[in-house]
């Protein structure tokens, strides 16, 4: 548990990672996109797109194909990636939500090393 953090303002791994994604990658994507980089199905991502949406964080969007988009909002970007130290949290909870066996060595390294950020309050 993060000292010093709201628990209604704690999001889902799946939504953190949809977050992460997205603010990755600077510009919109495919839920089906988003989905392969979490290993996850496009239902979830599309599901958890819509709660992401309700609470300002994400923009559903349609293509030219009338496919839907997903864009990370600026509210996001400010609340969530504003500072090098939330970037690391948000990869700490990444990657201790991958399973022992999908963690290679350089995660396990990462983790050792950004595990000390989670004890400090934000």
């Amino acid at each position: 548990m993060l000292i010093g953090v709201q628990e209604e303002l704690v999001l889902p791994k799946t939504e953190l990672g949809i977050l992460q994604t997205l603010h990755a990658e600077g510009e919109p994507q495919r839920p089906a996109f988003v989905a392969a980089e979490l290993d996850c199905s496009y239902q979830l991502v599309g599901k958890r797109a819509v709660r992401l949406e309700e609470r300002g964080l994400v923009t559903r969007l349609r293509d030219e194909q009338d496919r839907r988009l997903l864009e990370i909002t600026d509210l996001a970007k400010g609340q969530l990636f504003r500072s090098e130290q939330m970037f690391r949290i948000s990869m700490y909870l990444q990657m201790r939500s991958k399973t022992r066996a999908k963690r290679s060595a350089k995660d396990v390294t990462a983790m050792s090393q950004l595990a000390k950020y989670r004890r400090r309050p934000i």
